[in-house]
């Protein structure tokens, strides 16, 4: 039996007069209490209203529980927001009339350009305008190719005769070492001899050293590279092709451009060793035109020959280099198997 609901408490309260005594002696009443109260009123039917309302402030804190609360008898708004547990979503409502468009805001801050679109189709083309003033001439272009000749006009009035010019060519029989007529005579048979003839450029040398300016050297060094002749006496030079004075200068220069013989031999007097000797035509020093090599037997003289043809031009010249590898060699430029040629033979 809950407390203030037994025999005891029923028989103290007997209407509503000793319920407001037992209120005013008791300023506090606790749930118990006003549950049986109103409990009370419901059962005897009673239409008789209480002098004074009971509110919270007569209710001891803690002391309503849920057995004191009728079930479903509560709404959402008895509860401090955030105690009932939120219950699932419901459906979307259906949309609300639009409403009246707001006041323009701002205008906000131009945004950068975007890329250039392309290029939209050509319009037509609008009238002409007026002409503009003359511009300053540019610079004359190139001449155009020449068109082709027009009609030819009519002969214009003839000039005054000009002076007169030089006597023309002889007419009549040819004599002398010419036969035939002028203006075209032509030679007669016989008339021209070796005496009428020009000298063909060509030379012969013999007696040849190694670097005349110094001494008469004619020891060949243990080299690898060319030690150049230089040829002392002329057997023969029909265009002074070479200079026959000793000046240092090992160079032959042909007279006139043109294709050249040239030939050169060295007799290599007998040695002990067996060291290799090389003989060779050398043009401007940019080249060898032709050479030779060969091993010496001991005991034996050593005979080398070169020759080769070449087409030379008037500034470049030729030159007989030799050189041993092994040992020394002699040079015995006395040797009349000693010697080169240069001889013109073609243009």
């Amino acid at each position: 039996m809950r407390p203030g609901t037994g025999a005891r408490h029923d028989r103290r309260v007997s209407g509503s007069r000793p319920v407001l005594r037992a209120l005013r002696r008791r300023p506090r009443v606790s749930s118990a209490h006003l549950l049986a109260l109103l409990a009370l009123f419901v059962s005897l039917g009673s239409t008789a209203t209480a002098a004074v309302m009971i509110t919270g402030r007569d209710i001891k804190d803690g002391s309503v529980t849920s057995a004191d609360v009728r079930d479903r008898s509560l709404r959402a708004r008895d509860f401090r927001r955030g105690d009932l547990p939120a219950g699932a979503r419901g459906p979307a409502g259906a949309a609300g009339p639009k409403g009246d468009p707001g006041a323009r805001g701002e205008a906000g801050a131009r945004g950068e350009g975007g890329q250039r679109g392309p290029a939209g189709p050509q319009g037509d083309a609008g009238p002409q305008g007026a002409t503009g003033a003359d511009g300053t001439p540019g610079p004359q272009g190139d001449a155009g190719a020449r068109g082709p000749a027009g009609e030819r006009g009519p002969a214009g009035e003839r000039g005054p005769a000009g002076p007169e010019g030089p006597a023309g060519p002889s007419t009549g029989p040819a004599g002398g070492v010419l036969t035939g007529s002028f203006p075209n005579p032509g030679l007669a048979a016989g008339s021209v001899g070796p005496e009428h003839q020009a000298a063909l450029p060509a030379v012969r040398l013999r007696n040849p050293i190694l670097y005349c300016a110094t001494s008469t050297k004619t020891v060949l060094g243990n080299k690898s590279y060319a030690q150049w002749l230089v040829w002392r006496t002329e057997v023969y030079d029909a265009t002074s092709i070479h200079d026959e004075e000793c000046t240092a200068s090992s160079w032959i220069r042909p007279a006139r451009a043109g294709t050249y013989l040239i030939t050169a031999s060295i007799e290599w007097p007998a040695q002990s060793d067996t060291a290799t000797r090389t003989i060779g035509i050398h043009r401007s020093r940019s080249e060898f035109l032709a050479a030779d090599t060969r091993a010496n037997t001991p005991g034996q003289g050593l005979q080398q020959t070169i020759s080769t043809v070449a087409r030379l031009e008037r500034n470049d010249y030729v030159e007989i280099g030799v050189y041993t590898r092994g040992a020394d060699a002699d040079l015995d430029p006395s040797l009349p198997t000693t010697n080169m040629s240069f001889t013109w033979v073609a243009p």
